[in-house]
């Protein structure tokens, strides 16, 4: 795991998206580790949930994702840091 990407700063974004999809961070977090997603997309509305599944069938498109302003604007808030 990257040094600036440290586990307050995973526990952060885990509460967050958890929030989002109003399951417990803990719980997020064991499927995530786990490569296991249904808890999650059962929270999501139908489209997101389709989206979701696209995207983590499609590797260059999440890296596609993550090169986007958006996504360095919350690593930055999450680490303090600029992913540059």
């Amino acid at each position: 795991m990257d040094a600036k990407f440290n586990n307050s700063n995973v526990d952060a974004l885990l509460k967050i998206a958890a929030a989002k999809l109003n399951m417990k961070p803990d719980v997020l977090r064991k499927q995530l580790e786990a490569g296991k997603f249904d808890a999650a997309l059962k929270n999501m509305n139908s489209r997101d949930a389709a989206r979701f599944k696209q995207v983590m069938k499609n590797p260059s498109m999440v890296k596609d994702m993550m090169s986007g302003e958006q996504a360095r604007e919350m690593y930055k808030k999450i680490t303090g840091n600029d992913p540059g």
